[in-house]
């Protein structure tokens, strides 16, 4: 097999380009790869691509906290929060500590040792040890660091963030279990065997089917039913109201993140095995018609159903699969009766339910799950929510499998728990 070259793009006022760096430079011997590294500057990929920070989204800048804790409590990586993280990430920002982390990539010529220590250097002044890094003592479709270009038979596959490790080794055809398990194993056996002696887990999955990163974590929680110890509580929620709610702006309204996610979720539905296809039109189907039919719908199914939600997932599921498979309509009552049907509703069944549907009760239920979402600081979907020993802990995205199984003693077996393969 030839040689990869990745290609990690980063700027030390990231944190998140932190972890990615220390994950990808623990690979270098690992890997069949050359890694280049290529120190650059944030403020101007976000001012080009349109992007905000997430820390100019309160309830992004609060989970950030948290989700930064976490992993890098899982990756090892000392990151500890800066007193004052808003004048040093907005106001000091990065410019001069890239520019002498450039000059020494300029100056080294045999090899990168030196600008690997220089960076991680830097990275612990600001992220570790809460230090100065200003005074002296073309990414076309970048919309944030870090990010990783991976060169396979000489076409580039790009990657945004540090968890997309897992998926990038698919990608490449390596294997991203070998070092990890190891570490991970050891941590899960000691956690697990405190943890599995305590309570069953609550794990409450709130979504919205206009959401497809929704569909993918939905469906590998749901095949986790029987594999971790714990309850799965489907909550649908309206995403419209949480990023009003919010103040988050959906991710395709930046253009580079728009073109990156067709990418993104094209492979994660390969890797997941979810069947899903972009619609002709996603910005008539997910800003124009959106999804508020469909959600009072799928709440009316929650409601009736009593006796557990077999028929709230496959309702959910079969919703998701008309706007995110074969580009249907999901607005109009015909085709909520059709989804309904092949689900497994009767014809009288879904009569009852697309006039529940209607009724201000359901329309009050839709509104009440939304504002828990937003009471667990929500910015986006899918939310999943872990109750572990009577404490709620908050994952946002398809993408914390891993990291969320560490923090609540469970196995990640990857996204087809009944299919692990060597890749995993």
């Amino acid at each position: 097999m030839s040689r990869k070259v990745i290609e990690l793009f980063y700027d030390v006022v990231s944190p998140y380009a932190w972890l990615g760096f220390e994950v990808l430079c623990r690979y270098r011997n690992v890997w069949n790869m050359e890694l280049k590294l290529r120190p650059a500057l944030l403020g101007r990929v976000i001012e080009a691509s349109g992007n905000k920070s997430p820390a100019t989204v309160p309830n992004k800048a609060q989970y950030m906290i948290t989700d930064l804790d976490r992993l890098a409590s899982y990756m090892n990586v000392p990151v500890r929060q800066p007193s004052h993280a808003f004048e040093v990430m907005f106001i000091k920002g990065s410019l001069s500590a890239m520019r002498f982390i450039t000059a020494v990539a300029e100056k080294e010529k045999d090899g990168d040792h030196l600008l690997e220590n220089v960076s991680r250097e830097m990275w612990k002044r600001i992220w570790s040890t809460d230090q100065d890094i200003c005074e002296p003592a073309s990414l076309s479709e970048a919309f944030g660091l870090p990010l990783i270009v991976c060169h396979v038979d000489g076409k580039p596959q790009v990657f945004f963030g540090s968890d997309r490790f897992e998926l990038m080794a698919h990608c490449i055809g390596f294997n991203f279990g070998t070092v990890s398990s190891i570490r991970a194993a050891f941590n899960q056996g000691r956690l697990a065997r405190a943890l599995n002696k305590m309570s069953r887990k609550v794990i409450e999955l709130f979504y919205d089917v206009v959401s497809p990163y929704s569909w993918l974590g939905f469906e590998v929680l749901c095949r986790y039913r029987n594999v971790w110890n714990m309850e799965l509580k489907l909550r649908p929620a309206f995403l419209g109201g949480i990023m009003q709610a919010s103040g988050n702006k959906p991710p395709a309204m930046v253009p580079n993140k728009g073109l990156y996610m067709v990418k993104d979720l094209n492979r994660l539905a390969s890797y997941m095995k979810v069947p899903l296809r972009h619609p002709s039109d996603p910005f008539e189907v997910m800003f124009n018609k959106g999804s508020l039919p469909a959600m009072r719908f799928i709440t009316a199914v929650a409601e009736k159903e009593k006796d557990g939600d077999r028929l709230l997932e496959n309702v959910s599921r079969e919703v998701w699969k008309r706007i995110w498979s074969t580009d249907q309509d999901i607005c109009e009552p015909a085709s909520l009766s059709e989804a309904g049907l092949k689900a497994g509703l009767s014809s009288s069944e879904v009569e009852e339910l697309l006039g529940l549907s209607k009724s201000q009760p359901i329309k009050d239920k839709l509104k009440q799950t939304t504002q828990e979402a937003i009471d667990y600081e929500a910015f986006g979907f899918p939310l999943v929510v872990c109750h572990v020993d009577g404490k709620p802990q908050v994952f946002f995205g398809s993408d914390r499998f891993e990291l969320m199984a560490h923090c609540i003693g469970e196995k990640w077996l990857g996204p087809q728990p009944d299919k692990p393969t060597s890749n995993l």
